[in-house]
């Protein structure tokens, strides 16, 4: 059964199973990125704007992961707030990694990146995935 099986319900095919693990290996990136120190930094406001880029960026990706896992026929809301409690429980193991600190604003971003991704991702997704799964099947009689 699928991770996330419960939010979703049985049945699950190989292309949502693949979402899922997309999704799950996506949040062990961000897990991993959020448990370092410190991150590289650059001069100025560009520190600030290529951080805060890099959370929309993230959370965007995973809104759209999410948002193919659930599928069309759920709400969008579903997806945009699953990301968004993972957006909260980064900021809380942020909290406990020294030189880290936790930041309402960072959720605040993760959340439109996470609108954005789950808005636009899920259609731009979808159709590239569309057209990979219709080159893998066989197009006609085969003999």
């Amino acid at each position: 059964m699928s991770v996330f099986a419960a939010a979703h319900g049985r049945g699950r095919t190989p292309q949502k199973r693949l979402w899922d693990a997309l999704a799950l290996l996506w949040m062990g990136l961000i897990f991993y990125l959020s448990s370092q120190p410190q991150l590289p930094s650059a001069p100025g406001w560009w520190d600030v704007l290529l951080k805060k880029g890099a959370h929309l960026g993230a959370y965007a990706v995973l809104g759209a992961l999410y948002a193919q896992g659930w599928g069309r026929s759920r709400p969008r809301w579903q997806p945009w707030l699953g990301a968004v409690f993972y957006a909260v429980s980064d900021e809380v193991h942020q909290a406990f990694v020294p030189g880290r600190h936790p930041w309402v604003v960072d959720v605040l971003i993760d959340g439109m990146g996470a609108g954005l991704g789950v808005r636009y991702g899920q259609v731009w997704l979808g159709r590239v995935t569309h057209r990979i799964w219709k080159r893998s099947r066989p197009q006609g009689p085969v003999g």
